[in-house]
């Protein structure tokens, strides 16, 4: 007998034994712990006011001042607990009824304030309870700006932002959503400030040292994240709405673009009040617009605080309006303001209405075609990212920061919608304004929702919010259509493809029919994985229309003949039936589907679908696709002549296209957008000099679309003077914007270029000092670029998992945690090499044993 064939069946019996054992053996831990189950916490008081009584040092980053918090004990209590982050705290005094109880004991953990009462407080007890507390520098919740070395001309201000849980870091109270008073702030400020607060201004009075104290009182309750106060130099426009007070506080060198940007505040306060069929619940309605603000907008009551880049040049107009953030913080006045999720797992109640205000004012001021180009660009984000994975109401998250993303947003804002197509026009408005009649000045949850539909408009609605709010993921059904010549009938064929169980929702498919005036209408109720249904047409039908009003959120896949989708191209009269019929022809190469994209391009009537039809013909870059964006350069709305710009971008080296491009650049455009796109394209398809992006570095536009297109071309370049470019635009005297473009191109370059160690060195100090910056997009950024360079930036990993535990902003900590991961990849990967060359090194020697004990059988 040979001896080889046994040494390989006892070398494959000894693997195989290997692989059973780790096949049985338990998954190894991630070390993540399970994600707590959030739920609403007791409230043993009922807080009632908050007054808070300020001496506000900008170039100090201080406030020194007396919280007053008057409440009603609930339960019987001895020892009353308020969230209160690092604050200094002098001492505490009370008042039981009208009787001053003189100061109080209490513990500070740096966390919370634990205030002891003198003898257990019976329920129903009236209390007054001031802090005298003082801060320096918060981490979050009111930030301080002014001139430093690095940016001498900062100018001195103060914003608070609140939302979720961050006004606990400048003063104490119940910082939770549950919990409604109302507020009053007096505060102290240097001469020539302005500022602003929820509610009324009830004095503005001159104090012998100079300084200014500004009294505002907001007499109807709302929840303390709403508690707003800034600070700075402003230019103040005022109007007024049916005797209220209307407020633009913007920065004085944007003072000539507040009537551009804000102009439409009064009639969005008439339409609102109309549609809602509720008039606005505040004193008064202010917009603040604030440097360096980390939201596009906050929605602080009757006092919106907003980014500096919903501020619209007259250039800036011609590619965006700033009314789909005014809409959208205006509609938070009712919902989220006046209406407040009970707790963050029902955060979509605030954030989707909200959202859909953005498309209710479409409707109304832009007409039907932008209303539904905004809906179907939210049917896109509202099925990615987190709705894919966690439902809308959702119990189980690590902070409320992460409660804040697709499924708050445009789902949410789309649940309305369908809800809206479910039970009708008037229907949903009647019970829309029942909702914020019911539970004006309160908190709610979503079952309330549920019910005030159900009992007001007799509809049954738990498998709707089961299906839209308790479960994950969306629908993804495909529809087949088939004309029968033979008997005169159109089979139609849908299956659900997603996972699990399916959905339960109305379905409708129309059909053009020669001969009829209004189209043939298949009404289907789905509810099975798959239905069959058999529609009779008197002749075949010239267009066949799914979902024809779009009111379904859901993955569509047609399975339809060519005509039908060519006249859906050419003659459906919605947007996003169009903009489909785009989708569908865009991967196709045949000559006759690109003509089909290159007439949508020249003559659809919506820009929105000439704009997707741009991006199709970008992607097959042939050369009928080049004439045709070429051609498309010259089109009056400059949203198309940008799409057609970045298009271009596709034909590397492409002699004609680098010649118009250039010349573009050259002779420039009204739009900011259309010079970005130009100058991306342009760097993609040649080596452009590194003058040119130094020159477009000295560009100012809207939303530094041309300095971020310019960074973002260095991210190739070869050159080392391209990294100290990039270094120098990560610095604090940058506009933020640029940073964080700036930093993601730092990150790129690394892993794209061939990169010095020394070079890449210097990088990751960057970044790293970066991760201690005061802002958290910049922090947040910083640990993109980390993450994406994986194993190259480990050198920064204890600075990564410092942040990963204990960064005050949940996005932040998000940012650090698969950072983190990225970094740690390498060792991870190290590691099980190292564990691979164990086991083998293990199995050579049972080998080189089971070869000794052969050959000594083979010698007997």
């Amino acid at each position: 007998m040979s001896r080889f064939p046994t040494l390989l069946v006892l070398l494959t019996l000894s693997v195989a034994a290997c692989d059973r054992a780790r096949a049985q053996a338990p998954p190894a831990s991630a070390g993540d712990q399970a994600t707590p189950l959030r739920t609403a916490g007791d409230r043993p008081v009922d807080v009632r006011h908050i007054k808070l009584d300020l001496a506000v040092d900008l170039k100090g980053r201080r406030i020194v001042g007396t919280a007053t918090l008057e409440l009603t004990t609930l339960r019987p209590l001895s020892v009353i607990r308020l969230d209160a982050v690092n604050h200094q705290i002098d001492r505490v005094r009370g008042t039981r009824g009208t009787a001053k109880t003189g100061e109080l004991r209490f513990e500070n953990t740096d966390r919370e304030l634990f205030v002891h009462l003198p003898g257990a407080a019976a329920a129903g007890e009236n209390w007054r309870v001031e802090v005298d507390y003082s801060i320096t520098q918060p981490i979050t919740g009111l930030h301080f700006f002014g001139p430093s070395k690095q940016v001498p001309d900062q100018p001195l201000m103060a914003w608070s932002h609140g939302e979720p849980i961050s006004n606990r870091y400048w003063f104490p109270s119940q910082d939770h959503p549950a919990e409604r008073q109302s507020s009053e702030i007096i505060a102290t400020v240097p001469a020539g400030m302005e500022c602003l607060s929820n509610g009324r201004l009830l004095s503005r009075e001159k104090q012998p040292d100079g300084k200014v104290k500004f009294h505002w009182k907001q007499e109807k309750p709302h929840v303390s994240y709403l508690v707003t106060l800034v600070v700075g130099k402003f230019s103040v426009t005022r109007r007024k709405w049916r005797d209220r007070p209307v407020l633009f506080y913007v920065p004085p060198d944007r003072a000539a673009d507040t009537e551009r940007t804000f102009g439409r505040t009064v009639e969005m306060l008439d339409f609102f009040s109309e549609r809602f069929g509720i008039e606005y619940p505040w004193e008064k309605y202010a917009q603040v617009v604030v440097d360096q603000f980390t939201a596009g907008g906050m929605e602080n009551t009757s006092a919106t605080t907003l980014y500096r880049g919903v501020m619209h040049d007259d250039r800036a107009i011609l590619d965006s309006t700033p009314d789909r953030l005014i809409a959208h913080e205006l509609g938070h006045q009712w919902w989220g303001d006046l209406v407040t999720c009970r707790d963050w797992s029902h955060l979509w109640l605030n954030e989707g209405f909200a959202t859909y205000s953005e498309v209710l004012w479409y409707e109304h001021k832009l007409g039907r075609d932008e209303a539904d180009y905004l809906l179907y660009s939210k049917s896109g984000s509202g099925r990615s990212g987190g709705t894919l994975t966690r439902p809308i109401v959702d119990r189980r998250y690590p902070s409320p920061r992460n409660m804040f993303d697709s499924r708050a947003y445009p789902k949410a804002g789309w649940v309305l919608h369908m809800l809206r197509h479910r039970v009708g026009d008037d229907a949903f408005f009647r019970a829309l304004k029942r909702w914020g009649t019911v539970y004006s000045y309160q908190v709610a949850e979503t079952s309330d929702l549920r019910k005030i539909f159900e009992r007001l408009l007799g509809h049954s609605l738990e498998r709707f919010f089961y299906d839209w709010t308790e479960r994950p993921a969306h629908p993804v059904l495909t529809v087949s259509s088939r004309y029968d010549a033979d008997r005169k009938q159109v089979r139609v064929e849908v299956t659900q493809d997603q996972d699990g169980e399916p959905f339960a929702l109305p379905l409708t498919v129309s059909f053009a029919v020669p001969g009829r005036s209004e189209p043939v209408r298949l009404d289907l109720a789905v509810t099975e994985k798959r239905q069959l249904v058999f529609v009779p047409v008197a002749a075949r039908p010239t267009l066949v229309r799914v979902d024809p009003e779009f009111s379904l959120l859901a993955e569509v896949k047609e399975k339809k003949v060519r005509g039908w989708w060519v006249a859906q191209l050419k003659n459906a009269p919605r947007v996003p039936e169009r903009l489909r019929a785009v989708a569908h022809f865009a991967p196709s190469r045949k000559t006759a589907d690109r003509k089909l994209l290159v007439e949508t391009l020249a003559g659809d009537t919506f820009y929105g679908v000439r704009l997707a039809a741009a991006a199709a013909l970008g992607r097959v870059a042939d050369d009928l696709s080049r004439e045709a964006l070429l051609a498309a350069l010259q089109q009056k709305n400059p949203r198309v002549r940008s799409a057609a710009a970045a298009a271009l971008g596709s034909f590397s080296k492409n002699a004609a296209v680098v010649k118009v491009l250039e010349t573009a650049w050259a002779d420039g455009d009204p739009s900011y957008k259309v010079e970005a796109a130009v100058l991306r394209s342009l760097a993609r398809i040649r080596t452009l000099p590194l003058k040119t992006l130094e020159e477009a570095l000295a560009r100012d536009s809207h939303r530094e679309a041309i300095r971020t297109a310019a960074l973002g071309a260095l991210r190739r370049r070869q050159e080392p003077r391209s990294v100290e470019i990039l270094l120098e635009w990560t610095g604090p005297d940058r506009p933020r914007r640029c940073r964080i473009a700036a930093i993601a191109a730092l990150g790129e370059r690394v892993i794209r270029v061939a990169t010095p160690p020394a070079v890449a060195a210097k990088v990751i100090k960057r970044l790293t000092d970066l991760l201690r910056s005061a802002g958290p997009r910049i922090r947040a950024a910083a640990l993109q670029a980390m993450r994406r360079m994986g194993g190259s930036a480990k050198a920064a990993e204890k600075v990564v998992a410092s942040l990963a535990e204990h960064d005050p902003e949940g996005r932040v900590r998000t940012a650090a945690r698969d950072a983190l991961k990225a970094l740690q990849k390498e060792k991870t990967a190290s590691a099980e090499l190292d564990r691979l060359r164990g086991e083998l090194d293990s199995l050579q020697k049972r080998n080189r044993d089971l070869a000794d004990r052969l050959k000594k059988l083979e010698a007997k």
